[in-house]
């Protein structure tokens, strides 16, 4: 790593986009397996790459791919997300410019090659049989929840559970008491309970701590109330214009770059002002 900054950059919401999350409209599929689709705020239109894992269908901009491959030649780009080992290997086709992951909210950290640092989950393994405990509690009070291959958190989601409303979900993620040593934050609309050892935040820290020599070199990049852990960590760190509002409250105290885009047009302006040295 010698010679090269870090950068820690969430993935969903930050560098892909959902279509129905986040309202992308799609208007065509392309003969080379492109896609055209159009921004629902700047209502531009942008060729984006399928990293879809179905049923939901996710996009990533052909130029943000562009760009963060040039980045890789300056710094190590560590996925930090909540998604799944399988998730990530499913998109490996276009999103392909990860050197490191850091998965299901910081309850994993993986190489390149998706070989497990297992020292870290030496760490998390004492908590593993109480968040089983606490699914099994949610199902018995009638809450649908998905595997889905995660293995060191869990996870509510709204429409997983059709027969709850929406004033239920919103009682669950206020009033759910946790064990102790578990902490819950909220991703996508969604909430997530962790071990507290287990953060993004705290996941970072770690990873800097094997390598103090990036930690002045160190960069997060985000869009999510789950990124802000990890956003404090990084020497520097950049969100997006279209980021959740106690992102931009914080990221304004903090003096943090926002970008003035929203989406695919915010992430490629923030890696172009990394590029640029800004």
């Amino acid at each position: 790593m010698t010679g090269k900054g870090i950068i820690f950059t969430d993935v969903d919401g930050t560098l892909v986009f959902h279509q129905e999350f986040h309202a992308i409209r799609e208007i065509q599929r392309n003969p080379n397996g492109s896609i055209v689709v159009q921004d629902p705020i700047t209502e531009q239109k942008i060729q984006t790459l399928d990293v879809s894992v179905p049923p939901i269908i996710v996009y990533l901009a052909e130029s943000t791919r562009q760009l963060a491959h040039r980045l890789r030649e300056k710094y190590r780009i560590v996925f930090t997300t909540g998604a799944t080992e399988a998730t990530m290997r499913m998109r490996l086709k276009n999103l392909d410019f990860a050197d490191d992951y850091i998965l299901e909210h910081g309850g994993r950290i993986l190489d390149a090659e998706f070989r497990e640092d297992l020292q870290w989950a030496e760490l998390i393994h004492p908590y593993l049989d109480t968040l089983e405990q606490l699914k099994l509690d949610l199902e018995n009070a009638d809450w649908r929840i998905v595997d889905a291959g995660r293995k060191t958190f869990l996870q509510v989601k709204a429409f997983e559970n059709p027969h709850r409303s929406d004033e239920e979900f919103q009682e669950l993620c206020n009033t759910l008491k946790l064990p102790k040593g578990f902490e819950k934050t909220f991703n996508l609309g969604n909430l997530t309970v962790v071990p507290e050892v287990s953060d993004k935040g705290k996941a970072v820290a770690y990873k800097l701590r094997q390598n103090p020599e990036l930690a002045q070199r160190s960069i997060g990049i985000g869009d999510d109330v789950n990124d802000l852990d990890f956003l404090l960590v990084c020497q520097r760190a950049y969100v997006l214009g279209s980021a959740q509002p106690d992102v931009l409250r914080v990221a304004h105290q903090n003096g943090w770059f926002i970008s003035s885009q929203p989406h695919f047009q915010g992430i490629d302006e923030i890696l172009t002002v990394i590029l640029n040295g800004r």
